[in-house]
């Protein structure tokens, strides 16, 4: 009885965790790993190999720099769709943790009360979590609008006016002087000479003689 040939077994190979590194001209190739190891991509993708779940294959991980790094680019010119959904399902998994552990809270609630207080705080922070990923989704889709006051500056004495309306057609624009005013166009004049008063014959009203005989407006030096 002929025997059956035997199959031969190629064992797979395990993927590649060699780290790529691109030299640029004139660079040391130490400088060229320090480069590449401190890129944020790099970093990530080895946390993405340790933390992956059982029964998940390895991925290669220059493939997975690659993918990491096209998904950065489409972020830099605001594709924002992939963080959207990450934060979405990340909402949903915090939500699935805050029902798992608010569970347990409730079964140990009447033998095991320091449990139970144990459960809850951690139950209730996943769902603070669970609630300041969506603050993070609803911040990304409808960004706040800010609204700047204006702000006039200045070397020296400045007067700032904002939010105050302009002046009307006809209405001089040097108001302040309306003070020293009574119509526009006439000065004050200042008020008759009062009578000296007998108790103090000294102090007497200023004589005519030393008066203009009238008074206008005067000119700058």
């Amino acid at each position: 009885m002929s025997k059956r040939p035997s199959k031969t077994v190629v064992p797979k190979a395990a993927p590649s965790r060699t780290l790529p590194v691109p030299t640029k001209p004139d660079e040391s190739p130490s400088r060229a790993v320090a480069r590449s190891v401190v890129r944020p991509t790099v970093l990530s993708a080895f946390s993405l190999g340790a933390f992956r779940p059982a029964g998940m294959e390895e991925v290669p991980l220059a493939d997975l720099i690659d993918e990491l790094c096209e998904q950065v680019q489409r972020t830099n010119s605001g594709d924002m769709a992939r963080p959207v959904g990450m934060l979405t399902a990340q909402a949903h998994t915090l939500d699935a943790i805050f029902n798992r552990l608010a569970y347990r809270a409730a079964s140990n609630m009447a033998e095991y009360p320091e449990a139970t207080e144990l459960y809850l705080k951690l139950a209730l922070r996943a769902q603070g979590q669970c609630r300041a990923t969506l603050e993070a989704i609803s911040t990304i889709k409808n960004p706040p609008v800010v609204f700047a006051k204006q702000a006039n500056i200045a070397h020296g004495h400045q007067q700032v006016n904002n939010g105050t309306a302009a002046p009307h057609a006809g209405e001089s624009e040097n108001a302040p002087n309306k003070l020293l005013e009574a119509e526009d166009g006439q000065w004050m004049d200042a008020p008759a000479p009062g009578t000296a008063s007998g108790a103090d014959p000294a102090m007497e009203a200023v004589g005519e003689v030393n008066r203009p005989k009238k008074r206008g407006r005067q000119g700058k030096d």
